[in-house]
């Protein structure tokens, strides 16, 4: 405890304690300190559950303290321990300001956030090196009556307002009354996984629980049962405050102090310990990432959805270098986090990219996906593409176009989009499959196009059936791979239709095919699910939903 080390501020507990961690190099989860500064009393803030009630102005201590020092850079030493406190360290902490060196628990005093702790013990008593600064500085306070020397009744009121708890809050509720898309702010005040956190909103202070749309990191696992520690004034002041002196004395840190690879050898705990449940791989690191950029920051969350367990989703944006970053975006990119289709489906943009990241990072198997062995979709990527006209309507989402380059015929399937069938020599058409076909024949048939192929897919032979019988032809005349593309009229006047896939999905004649994460997709996949959205709520009126398709019964007067 002799030497002063070197740390950034992880968390801001209250107006008077800080976790702070050391150095940490890639995805390594550093070693952390929980500190409370010495000889110092902040108001406590309530409980979550609503068994307390903050102190006056207990918000405001910890705001103070939080804008100061959330994620900088400080000195700090620990100037004694109380062991009947479950061995609480108070110490004192230096943040670098320029060649200056500005005393936290001093400027906390000095602005009337905290008291200082009365000298009642004696020489012995375990305090600050600098407790008669800090005695100075609280009697300026208390005559200014500033932060919580504030006498004034409303401004001890307003520090009182009521809160609500959790068990309050309705997130069905709150989402409609925001609304799909819109922005909230908050400040997050726990990490419970790398992609759920716990958020106060601002300015009421709602407490609310917030998993990250699109994503899912590794599982924590169970928590520990709570156990119950000694207790102690926040000062830790008992029969305990003879077993030691300060050995430090008083003078300020130097600025060579020593390294935060020092927490470390000074037997700080680990920051995260395995629960009973176990933690799976990466899920501390993952929580680390998310701590690291998010913990006590200020952020802003687009509500995306609310799933039937009644829990809110949201894509988290989080100051870097005084620009928004996506959350959900960052834990993809280094690999800790999944894609998750259900809730990339909630998301009102932005879903594409996080699948392609995923893609990306699968591929050069970082974080979770280091074992990663790609399945056998049976799909090609392509990127090719070219000017045609189109010869044949096959379906509702299968054209034959002229390249008029290579002068060759080509059969595209719309990507991603799955349209009744037509049926054939030998096969009954499907429900409004006939419909489907007359629609994009008298959209397309003749027409100028560009395609940009996307995917091919292998067409499996089916299977036998139960009596042992022969399997039958591949589907599609015999053909055991289609071609999957993107078509686009070259000559749409202004408000007509272009894309063919989101035509056909708009009037309800093919719905969107709802992919597994390692299948390849239309390049305008988002634009067809909010497309076919639309087409399901107008549907009300004009749609009927029949064998998972959108039939608008009207479609034919509009052709």
């Amino acid at each position: 405890m002799a030497g002063w080390l070197r740390g950034k501020v992880k968390e801001v507990v209250s107006g008077d304690t800080l976790v702070i961690v050391g150095g940490t190099q890639g995805l390594t989860v550093p070693q952390e300190k929980r500190l409370t500064l010495s000889s110092l009393i902040a108001p406590r803030l309530g409980k979550r559950d609503g068994s307390t009630r903050d102190e006056p102005f207990a918000w405001e201590s910890r705001e103070f303290l939080r804008k100061k020092l959330i994620g900088q850079a400080v000195v700090f030493r620990v100037d004694y321990v109380v062991e009947v406190a479950g061995n609480k360290e108070f110490g004192s902490v230096f943040l670098q300001q320029g060649q200056q060196q500005e005393n936290i628990a001093l400027s906390i005093v000095q602005n009337g956030w905290a008291k200082v702790r009365e000298v009642t013990g004696g020489p012995q008593q375990k305090q600050s090196p600098y407790i008669e600064e800090l005695l100075k500085a609280q009697e300026a306070a208390q005559n200014g009556q500033l932060g919580l020397w504030n006498k004034d009744p409303s401004a001890i009121a307003a520090s009182l307002g009521a809160i609500p708890t959790p068990d309050e809050f309705n997130a069905m509720t709150f989402f409609g009354s925001v609304g799909k898309g819109k922005p909230i702010a908050g400040i997050v005040e726990a990490v419970l996984n790398g992609s759920t956190l716990r958020l106060s909103l601002l300015p009421d202070r709602t407490p609310l629980t917030v998993a990250v749309a699109g994503v899912q990191c590794p599982s924590m696992g169970k928590r520990p049962a709570a156990t119950a520690a000694p207790t102690a004034d926040s000062n830790g002041t008992a029969a305990a405050e003879a077993n030691g002196t300060d050995a430090n004395g008083s003078a300020a840190p130097a600025s060579g102090a020593v390294t935060a690879a020092s927490i470390a050898a000074s037997g700080v705990a680990a920051a995260a310990q395995q629960g009973p449940g176990g933690a799976e791989p990466l899920a501390r690191e993952a929580k680390w990432f998310t701590e690291s950029r998010c913990l006590n920051r200020e952020v802003r969350v687009v509500l995306e959805g609310v799933d039937k367990y009644n829990n809110l989703f949201g894509s988290v944006f989080y100051p870097e270098e005084d620009k928004p970053a996506n959350l959900a975006e960052a834990l993809m990119q280094t690999g800790l986090a999944k894609a998750v289709e259900w809730s990339l489906n909630m998301m009102t943009n932005g879903a594409m990219r996080l699948r392609e990241m995923e893609r990306q990072a699968k591929q050069q198997k970082r974080g979770i996906w280091v074992n990663y062995v790609p399945q056998n979709t049976g799909q090609t990527k392509l990127s090719d593409s070219f000017l045609g006209k189109v010869v044949e309507v096959v379906s509702g989402d299968t054209l034959v176009i002229k390249d008029v380059n290579a002068g060759v015929e080509r059969r595209v399937s719309l990507s991603s989009v799955r349209a009744p069938r037509a049926g054939g020599r030998d096969r009954a058409p499907e429900p409004y499959g006939l419909d489907a076909r007359e629609f994009l024949r008298k959209k397309l048939i003749g027409k100028d196009v560009t395609v940009k192929m996307e995917y091919t897919r292998k067409i499996g032979p089916v299977m036998p059936g139960a009596d042992g019988a022969a399997p039958a032809a591949p589907t599609a005349e015999g053909r055991d791979v289609m071609a999957f593309g993107n078509v686009e009229l070259n000559n749409a006047k202004e408000g007509e239709d272009r894309n063919a896939s989101e035509m056909v999905v708009a009037r309800g004649f093919a719905s969107v095919v709802r992919h597994r994460s390692d299948e390849e997709r239309s390049s305008v996949y988002e634009t067809l699910l909010e497309v076919e959205e639309k087409a399901k709520q107008v549907g009300l009126s004009m749609l009927c939903w029949f064998d998972g398709l959108l039939i608008y019964w009207g479609c034919l007067l509009l052709c």
